[in-house]
């Protein structure tokens, strides 16, 4: 969180100047209930490219001409959004609006790309799109997912990395949602040995008392652990109920718990600091396979289209399943993104992706 609550900071101060088991399986089911400098990424603004197909958006140029039979590279539909607790649950940056307009839009004829930055909040909370085709599985890299992470000039080997786990799953039988037969699988990075904790983790978040102020968020988990997540030091940035209210439910219910479960990640951040306004959080930069991680992939460019720059790269072909063993994918129709690391870091509040965009590089529809 850390990357957003900067940009709260900075412009704070520019007003006050002018006035868990051995890692195996990888594909984790959906929740029970169902339900420093900043340098962010490209997201906010989408160049053309020269990505086959569809591509890029020119804001000064008020979109390209869509074609509904053509490949569109950015996302074209946001499926599901359910953030777990957290600083930026119930505003802008984590509402299911800011959700929405991750997705492409047509005015008049003219495709315009989606621009939004959404925060996934704690542990296990997800977002679930597609794009208007299906994802090829071809050499290389088939998709990329936009983000905002940075690197620590100061720490060189740490960055400001929130990690999510993608995972993938294919319409097999084309009637446009992912049935219980159509199972997730895992997308495992790298070093996935080295860096998870445990597999199977759940952890259940209980609704609290007040749902008109901030307050403390009580968990507890399935390893017999439990804490709550603290808001003493957010709430000077922050005042609204951290827990997701009625807007992120169909039925517009509060449930009084939310359970979520997949694969737990150690925690990567570090307080290079003190106490106090002392605290200087920064992040182990994880290997190549997640989601706003800046990792080696980050920056790099894929298809000569310069929109694929400031995201993580990811390839069908590192799909695993349930029990860690590969599985073959020749395309994939839906992506999950979700908080694989339940961490605290002081007055910089939950470890959360943010999740900006999304390209496909399929360029057959």
């Amino acid at each position: 969180m850390r990357k957003i609550t900067l940009r709260l900071c900075m412009a704070l101060m520019i007003v006050a100047l002018c006035s868990c088991g051995k890692p195996s399986d990888g594909g984790e089911e959906p929740p029970v209930n169902g339900g420093s400098t900043e340098q962010p990424g490209n997201s906010d603004n989408p160049g053309g490219g020269d990505q086959p197909g569809q591509g890029g958006d020119n804001p000064g140029q008020g979109g390209v001409e869509f074609d509904p039979e053509a490949p569109v590279k950015w996302i074209s539909e946001v499926l599901e959004f359910l953030p777990a607790p957290g600083q930026f649950v119930n505003t802008t940056t984590a509402d299911m609006a800011a959700a929405k307009r991750l997705a492409y839009t047509v005015e008049d004829g003219k495709l315009h790309a989606g621009r939004s930055t959404v925060s996934l909040g704690g542990f296990g909370g997800y977002i679930v799109f597609r794009f208007n085709h299906d994802v090829v599985n071809r050499d290389g890299v088939d998709f990329v997912i936009l983000g905002n992470a940075f690197g620590d000039a100061q720490y060189p080997q740490y960055s400001n990395s929130e990690p999510g786990i993608v995972q993938v799953a294919f319409d097999a039988n084309g009637n446009g949602v992912r049935d219980d037969d159509e199972p997730w699988y895992e997308l495992k990075s790298e070093n996935r040995a080295e860096e998870v904790e445990c597999t199977g983790y759940e952890i259940t978040y209980y609704r609290p008392d007040d749902l008109s102020a901030i307050s403390d968020i009580s968990w507890t988990d399935n390893f017999g652990g439990s804490g709550v997540i603290p808001t003493v030091e957010v709430a000077q940035f922050y005042s609204q109920c951290i827990y997701p209210l009625g807007g992120y439910f169909a039925d517009g219910n509060v449930p009084e718990k939310l359970v979520f479960r997949g694969t737990k990640l150690k925690n990567n951040a570090k307080n290079m600091g003190g106490d106090g306004e002392a605290q200087y959080w920064t992040h182990e930069t994880l290997s190549v396979g997640y989601a706003d991680n800046f990792s080696d992939d980050y920056d790099a460019v894929v298809g000569n289209d310069p929109d694929t720059r400031g995201g993580n790269k990811f390839d069908i072909s590192d799909a695993i399943d349930a029990d860690g063993n590969p599985v073959a994918l020749d395309k994939i129709t839906f992506v999950r993104v979700y908080n694989p690391i339940n961490q605290q870091c002081g007055w910089v509040g939950e470890t959360s992706p943010e999740i900006c965009g999304a390209i496909s590089l399929t360029t057959e529809k």
